[in-house]
């Protein structure tokens, strides 16, 4: 799949190498690299700016799925405890096909992944 993103896209404005991608419910797609940058647009189109999953809050990335409701993107975020050691808990991002964030769900306890 990542191998027909990037050769159909490679004469556009898709600046990054995805080796992931999903298709939104409007046919726009989410083309994510191994670094998690990640732009959304459509094959032989436009695509947005290069944005980065650390902008959403996220700090790791396990899993994105889309649905009719946008792109639920599963993943952790780094958090500081009182002695500043650093864990991870569950962090559940939608956005739409514009990258619009939708809405957040956070679970407290530490987790080691998210599964699909």
């Amino acid at each position: 799949m990542g191998f027909f993103a990037h050769d159909a896209c490679a004469n556009t404005a898709l600046e990054i190498k995805p080796v992931e991608i999903a298709v939104f419910n409007d046919a726009r797609v989410f083309a994510m690299d191994k670094s998690g940058k990640y732009q959304i647009g459509q094959v032989g189109g436009k695509w947005s700016e290069v944005n980065d999953i650390r902008n959403l809050g996220l700090s790791l990335l396990d899993v994105f799925v889309a649905t009719k409701e946008g792109m639920f993107l599963i993943g952790s975020e780094s958090r500081l405890d009182s002695d500043k050691s650093t864990y991870y808990t569950t962090l559940i991002v939608l956005i739409d096909s514009g990258n619009k964030n939708i809405k957040q769900w956070r679970h407290e306890a530490n987790f080691f992944e998210a599964i699909q």
